[in-house]
């Protein structure tokens, strides 16, 4: 069986290389964006970077500025609502993991229907490619900008879910250094810590660890829930043998 890479078709790098990301778009005759983002970036400054270079080339938006740090559901059904409303042909995300997550759903749902938890029972379930999606990055932690991968808050229940879609793909990604050393110290440092508990936690999982699920709240009659939710996790499709949910169960009670 062959390995398949998805990434996106067009990278700019470089200082300043928004400034590049205009006549990029202009090329494809889009009109009008969604930009998805958080109020914080708004407040400081940094989109106008973005809305700017718009402008300069003719290309019409509208900002959506509620996205969360652990992007929920609703992110991205209020997002939808306005996308509606404007007429926006495609979706910018602007800023780290949280926008690009938020912005892979907006564009996925847009195109294929239905609610992005849909999506998140298998790998690859959208039927058609999603509304043109353009990732400008502003941290360097998550590498969300160019990945297949979104992964999504139900605030009804608390729980986390990955969505993994080769449709998530962008057309065009933008990592500007000029963006990210422009954020402020904390976030900087808290995505490099992000990428670095990653790279801890793969590791935890070859030489183990001594916390158990007591030491975090867990307790014994939500295992059932937590063990359905593993079962559903689009990771567990790599497995070489699907375990039980009886199997699953039985190793979270090895762990309290």
């Amino acid at each position: 069986m062959s390995n398949v890479f998805y990434m996106p078709p067009v990278t700019l790098m470089s200082p300043n290389a928004i400034q590049s990301l205009g006549a990029e778009l202009a090329s494809k005759e889009l009109k009008k964006a969604l930009i998805v983002t958080d109020g914080v970036l708004v407040e400081v400054g940094l989109v106008s970077k973005l809305t700017d270079e718009l402008t300069a080339h003719g290309i019409d938006y509208v900002i959506y500025d509620g996205v969360h740090p652990n992007p929920t559901e609703k992110n991205i059904e209020d997002s939808l609502t306005l996308l509606a409303q404007s007429n926006a042909d495609f979706v910018i995300s602007f800023g780290g993991g949280s926008s690009h997550d938020t912005a892979k759903g907006i564009a996925l749902v847009a195109a294929n229907g239905g609610h992005i938890r849909d999506y998140s029972k298998g790998v690859h379930l959208s039927k058609k490619p999603q509304l043109p999606l353009v990732t400008v990055n502003t941290t360097a932690g998550t590498a969300s900008e160019m990945t297949v991968f979104a992964i999504i808050t139900n605030q009804e229940d608390e729980t986390k879910y990955p969505v993994v879609d080769k449709h998530f793909t962008p057309i065009i990604a933008v990592n500007d250094s000029e963006l990210m050393v422009a954020m402020p110290k904390f976030l900087t440092a808290t995505t490099g810590m992000n990428a670095l508990t990653h790279a801890i936690d793969a590791l935890s999982e070859k030489v183990g660890t001594k916390q158990r699920l007591t030491d975090l709240g867990v307790t014994e009659d939500k295992l059932a829930f937590m063990a359905q939710n593993a079962l559903n996790d689009a990771c567990s499709l790599t497995n070489p043998r699907k375990a039980s949910l009886e199997e699953i169960v039985n190793i979270f009670k090895a762990r309290m």
